[in-house]
């Protein structure tokens, strides 16, 4: 029996899941193998492959930030496969949407007001509260936590891929590399959306306390201040044993890794992550870890864990 599990894909699915783990754990990440998560749209719980998370805090305390990057990880085996892909010019600025900060909406301060006003407290309250958050979110009309929020490390941009083992070409919905690409979006749509419900469960609860109604907005400020100084990064990546291919005017040319971007017809990125050969993974994981590091101790940071 141990022979036929050694033997089994299963078996050697999972160990390539755990290699990544390890990797990145190698790396200073700490990483998990295993997520699960409810779909936002079929209400029924997923798993994803690796989770791997760094925290870094600032080290002035004239400037606190937390910076959270979590890295969320599809292992994908297709043996004898290859993705061809076709390569675009894409600035890193469009590769942006990925960043959650809970300063960067007037939706969030609006919904914050009525369920506020649900509560009974006034709108002079709220107005002076929402009146600070926006003066502490954007000093000098700049993000405070702008340098925070780090675009992922340059890479090869494609928004079209084929998938095919030469003998037939998957369609899109029998591709691997796609239904993992959905997974991966359905995951982060799910890890964003419970975060909003937990900053909003926190600043409801304060809301209540008794002991702050004398002075409210002050009250308030310690709970709400911690989430306009902090700013969340997520970085998808899809790892396949697949050969990658880069399909351009001079024929194809292998590649290690690259990035996809989900294209809308009007040219806008709407979502994206990174599709990484796993037998560059080290290379990969060493390049992201060096990316993050050096723009978050620029900014004065420290790694947490």
């Amino acid at each position: 029996m141990e022979q036929r599990i050694l033997s089994s894909a299963p078996y050697k699915s999972f160990q390539s899941e755990r290699v990544v783990v390890d990797l990145f754990r190698d790396h200073a990440w700490a990483s998990t193998h295993g997520l699960y998560y409810e779909d936002l749209q079929t209400q029924k719980q997923r798993e994803l492959d690796v989770v791997a998370r760094q925290i870094w805090l600032s080290g002035d305390k004239a400037h606190e930030w937390v910076c959270r990057i979590t890295v969320l990880v599809e292992v994908k085996t297709m043996a004898g496969f290859h993705l061809l892909l076709s390569p675009v010019e894409s600035p890193d600025t469009r590769f942006f949407d990925h960043i959650r900060w809970f300063g960067d909406s007037t939706g969030k301060y609006k919904a914050l007001s009525k369920r506020f006003r649900a509560l009974g407290i006034s709108l002079e309250d709220i107005d002076a509260l929402i009146k600070r958050a926006h003066q502490h979110a954007y000093p000098e009309d700049r993000a405070r936590l702008w340098e925070q929020m780090i675009r992922p490390q340059s890479l090869m941009a494609f928004t079209s891929f084929r998938e095919t083992n030469f003998g037939s070409e998957k369609e899109l919905d029998n591709s691997v590399f796609w239904r993992a690409s959905r997974n991966l979006r359905s995951a982060q749509a799910s890890i964003v959306e419970s975060m909003g419900r937990s900053d909003m469960r926190e600043l409801l609860i304060t809301a209540e306390f008794d002991h702050i109604k004398d002075d409210w907005v002050d009250g308030m400020w310690f709970t709400l201040s911690r989430r306009l100084n902090a700013v969340d990064i997520i970085h998808p990546v899809v790892v396949t044993d697949a050969q990658l291919w880069i399909v351009g005017d001079e024929g194809p040319r292998q590649c290690n890794y690259a990035r996809f971007g989900e294209q809308s017809y009007n040219g806008a990125i709407e979502w994206w992550c990174d599709l990484v050969n796993s037998e560059h993974l080290g290379d990969y994981v060493a390049a992201v870890s060096s990316h993050y590091a050096k723009r978050l101790l620029a900014s004065g940071g420290k790694l947490s864990y």
